[in-house]
């Protein structure tokens, strides 16, 4: 039998990605007669910059976790897979308020497909969020076909079906 893993590695939040470079950037070009700065500004920004979050999926073995990674060591518990149900392809909506000190308020709207398994006991293992609907239903087919479970699809309003 093959070695079934999955790993997916969340995207880090861009705000993030830009304070990761303007750490850089200070490193190099901000604190030249500063050492101890410039070393301490490098370093932070490697760890934001190295630093990603994600789950890992032993389907051979039957557990997960949930991880921390600095690019090659990962941190993270692994747990054993609950009994499961079925795996799940459903449309989420994020709003986001802002309101400014003028009282004018701004709200975003972001919708994402989510892949999740479910388990008997209705608990959600989130395993991989996209806009890319034939994404989210390759990943959901090869899960399913892993472990053995039928599909629910919920990526439509108005209900889902089992595929």
């Amino acid at each position: 039998m093959k070695n079934l893993i999955f790993i997916y590695k969340r995207d880090k939040p861009v705000p993030l990605i830009i304070i990761g470079y303007f750490l850089a950037g200070f490193a190099i070009l901000g604190f030249p007669e500063s050492v101890i700065l410039s070393s301490l500004l490098a370093v932070a920004s490697a760890l934001v910059l190295l630093y990603h979050t994600g789950i890992e999926i032993d389907f051979n073995n039957k557990r997960y976790r949930v991880f921390t990674t600095l690019r090659f060591f990962k941190f993270g518990r692994w747990m054993t897979i609950p009994e499961l149900k079925y795996v799940s392809v459903f449309r989420v909506n994020f709003l986001s308020t802002n309101t400014s000190r003028a009282g004018r308020t701004l709200t975003l709207k972001n919708e994402v497909l989510q892949v999740n398994i479910i388990t008997k006991s209705k608990m959600r293992i989130l395993l991989f969020e996209t806009l890319n609907a034939s994404k989210a239903f390759e990943l959901a087919k090869e899960v399913a076909a892993a472990m053995s479970l039928k599909i629910w699809d919920a990526s439509e309003r108005g209900g889902g079906n089992w595929l």
